[in-house]
């Protein structure tokens, strides 16, 4: 298998690539543009240089009446007369002038005398114009070598150079910053792998992760404290529950081991009250283990639901029905109201609707002090359906809420029945049907729960 290299390597390959590219194309730009602004500055020259000896070329023919002589002591742009068709210098530009007709009277190549200058080059001079008449054209080129092209020569040489240093200045610094910054990324995410792999080896869920500043990594390390934290607790639960497990199987199946153990060895009868007895450690150990597959399948979303449209009023009479017994014994009130229109209806399967509010109800009671008050409120939201039970318990402890809805989870109260499925299962049974159960406590004291499920 290949070797990948390593993030420090990637990294300083990257931002290297990086700044050289970002060199290259600035280089590209800077070279296109200064090109073109030289071109122009050329173009300008030439220009000025052609109007220039344009002037003086009609100061000659308006002196001589001609262009007789004029190879002899042909005018330069820099003023005066010269001395001969050198006198313009030829490595500065080639000249030619036309006289009216655009036929060549000179040539300072010496190859184009008496041919016609087509009229798209001709465009390209200057006017010659002595008393008001046009008289000739000069157009100014430039040569092939000359000291116009060594300059633009030197000019794009120094360009390229300086454009070469600054790409290896460039990289340079890349890798110089690159390096740093990988060592700064890199050692703290060695420490973060250092410490997560102690933790593994010593499974020691408690050590954490070391934590410093506030950066993205320190934030990744609070994360992992938090998902170690949570495993721990999850660890911690599955130990609560092989010990919960054992000590609830264990009571039943020693009464009913014993029972018949005694049958066995003293050919005995069972009177009623045993038989009854065992029958009632019989249903315990049936709803533990139907509890436990509840769970399970709605967890992995393969519970069957028969949903329908349920009317929230005919919901609250049967709920107020039930329920109204348990509250004249626990001394509590018990209230349903609907907020808005009273022909609500909600869509959920009714048996598993009656399995979450049954127990969310009776966790209300069991919660609630005599003289306490019971509340189920029923609303549109958002165009779904919430259920609302509420108490005037003592509320939920805070550090419990995030927990409550876990498995086997039964907060400080250790001797409470149950293995602390209930709510596990009920917000499995909510999510199945397409909704949601949360759990808050209300500001004047008591805990909430909110159960949201789709409307009709």
């Amino acid at each position: 298998m290949k070797k990948q290299l390593s993030i420090s390597t990637r990294l300083v390959i990257g931002v290297s690539l990086v700044a050289l590219l970002a060199v290259a194309l600035f280089a590209g730009l800077s070279l296109y543009n200064t090109q073109r602004l030289f071109s122009q500055y050329l173009t300008r020259h030439k220009r000025g240089q052609q109007a220039n000896l344009a002037q003086i070329l009609s100061a000659y023919y308006q002196e001589n009446g001609s262009f007789r002589g004029l190879a002899f002591s042909l005018p330069t742009p820099r003023g005066g007369m010269g001395r001969g068709p050198r006198a313009m210098g030829p490595s500065e530009y080639h000249i030619i002038i036309a006289d009216e007709a655009d036929l060549v009277i000179y040539d300072s190549g010496g190859n184009q005398l008496g041919l016609k200058v087509p009229e798209k080059i001709a465009r390209l001079g200057t006017p010659i114009e002595a008393r008001g008449q046009k008289v000739g054209t000069v157009l100014l080129s430039r040569p092939g070598q000359g000291a116009v092209l060594k300059i633009e020569e030197d000019f794009r040489s120094s360009v390229w150079r300086l454009t070469a240093l600054a790409a290896l200045g460039s990289v340079l610094l890349a890798v110089f910053v690159s390096q740093a910054l990988a060592r700064r990324i890199i050692s703290p995410l060695s420490s973060l792998s250092q410490a997560a792999e102690r933790m593994a080896t010593d499974q020691n869920l408690s050590l954490g992760l070391p934590l410093g500043g506030d950066d993205e990594i320190a934030a990744l390390a609070r994360s992992f404290n938090t998902l170690f934290a949570r495993l721990a607790q999850s660890q911690q639960l599955r130990q609560n529950l092989l010990a919960d497990l054992a000590h609830e199987l264990r009571t039943p199946v020693s009464i009913i081991q014993s029972q018949l153990e005694a049958v066995g060895s003293e050919n005995t009868q069972l009177s009623p009250k045993e038989i009854a007895s065992l029958y009632d450690e019989v249903l315990r150990l049936g709803r533990l283990l139907e509890d436990l597959r509840t769970l399970a399948v709605a967890e992995a979303g393969e519970i069957s639901l028969q949903a329908s449209s349920l009317s929230l009023k005919k919901l609250g009479a049967q709920l107020e029905t039930n329920f109204r017994p348990l509250a004249e014994v626990n001394q509590v009130e018990l209230e349903f109201l609907i907020q808005g229109d009273q022909a609500l209806s909600l869509y959920a399967d009714p048996d598993r609707l009656r399995q979450i509010l049954y127990n969310l109800l009776g966790n209300a009671f069991a919660h609630t002090p005599p003289g306490g008050k019971v509340e189920l409120t029923a609303k549109e939201k958002q165009g779904k359906i919430q259920l609302i039970i509420s108490d005037t318990g003592p509320g939920i402890p805070p550090e419990d809420l995030p927990l409550i809805f876990s498995r086997y989870w039964r907060g400080k109260n250790k001797k409470k029945d149950g293995l602390g499925l209930g709510l596990a299962i009920s917000r499995a049974l909510a999510r199945a049907s397409g909704g949601e159960l949360v759990a808050q406590n209300r500001p004047g004291g008591g805990a909430q729960f909110i159960l949201t499920l789709p409307k009709e």
